[in-house]
């Protein structure tokens, strides 16, 4: 579970109904220990005129704990 998340947009671009937000995000489990990477949205404006995500992916910059093999 997530105690704390901030998500910083460097980049958003895009024309009439199609955009794109490019940031960094970091955040705080509960139980402790932290992540933080960057992500890229892709979003598409309704008929409403509402900006829906309709893709999204994110990345860690935090190395990965890996357990010897035996």
């Amino acid at each position: 579970m997530i105690s704390h998340f901030t998500g910083s947009p460097i980049e958003i671009n895009g024309r009439e109904d199609l955009a794109f937000v490019r940031g960094t995000y970091q955040f705080t489990y509960v139980a402790g220990g932290m992540d933080h990477g960057k992500f890229v949205q892709v979003r598409r404006r309704d008929n409403n005129r509402r900006w829906l995500i309709v893709a999204d992916i994110f990345n860690s910059d935090v190395p990965a704990t890996t357990t010897p093999s035996r």
